[in-house]
């Protein structure tokens, strides 16, 4: 796998500060719960962009989804104003569990650290 350019970098950063403003200026009231971005990841022609982000409430992921999906083009729209590149990315959102995953490791952690001082006793 090739390393990024430092113009995919960019964009990718640019990508995700204006994609993270425009959810809390436009969505917030219509989001479930609120959402983080997790990562961005530009294709190298700088037409796609795939926006990664995670839900404080995993019951609501399928509904945030939708929400994300419907309004995607008008966040483009906004994404194109506030971004001056030949192309501006498509959007395309998917959620992200590695916190979940991260939080499933945790518990196992401490079931296994819990055992290991009531076996001690």
């Amino acid at each position: 796998m090739k390393e990024k350019t430092q113009r995919q970098i960019r964009v990718e950063n640019l990508v995700r500060q204006e994609v993270s403003s425009a959810i809390i200026r436009d969505l917030s009231g219509f989001l479930p719960c609120p959402i983080s971005i997790v990562s961005v990841d530009v294709s190298k022609d700088l037409r796609y962009a795939t926006v990664s982000y995670s839900c404080m409430d995993s019951n609501s992921t399928e509904e945030v989804q939708q929400i994300l999906n419907k309004t995607a083009h008008s966040l483009n729209k906004s994404l194109g104003k506030a971004i001056h590149t030949k192309y501006t990315p498509k959007l395309r959102f998917i959620y992200d569990k590695s916190i979940e995953y991260s939080d499933e490791i945790n518990k196992l952690m401490q079931k296994i650290h819990y055992a290991d001082n009531n076996d001690n006793v």
